[in-house]
C-alpha cells in the first residue's frame, strides 16, 4: 500500500479491518480518523485526510455511495493532446 501509484483502497466486507483497526486502537496512537458513510462531517475530514496524507476508515459503505464519495473514490480523469 505504501509503494502505490494512485492511491491505497481496501475493500472490507467482512468487517476485519474494522476489527484490526479498533483492536489495535490506531485511531487513537496515530492520526487515524474513523467516520460513518453517512456522518455530516464525512466530507471534511476526508478533505483534511487527502491534504495531508492521513488514513481514513469509512465505515457503513453500502453499494450506493454517497454523492460526497463518488468523485474521490471513482476519479475521472481528462487527458489533453499535446499541441
Amino acid at each position: 500500500m505504501e509503494n502505490t501509484k494512485r492511491w491505497p483502497l481496501c475493500i472490507d466486507p467482512q468487517g476485519q479491518a474494522n476489527t484490526f483497526v479498533r483492536r489495535m486502537g490506531l485511531e487513537k496512537k496515530t492520526n487515524f480518523k474513523i467516520v460513518r458513510n453517512n456522518d455530516e462531517k464525512t466530507s471534511t475530514i476526508l478533505e483534511g485526510a487527502i491534504k495531508f496524507g492521513q488514513t481514513v476508515l469509512i465505515e457503513g459503505v453500502t453499494e450506493k455511495l454517497s454523492a460526497d464519495l463518488e468523485p474521490i473514490l471513482v476519479p475521472q480523469f481528462k487527458t489533453k493532446a499535446r499541441t
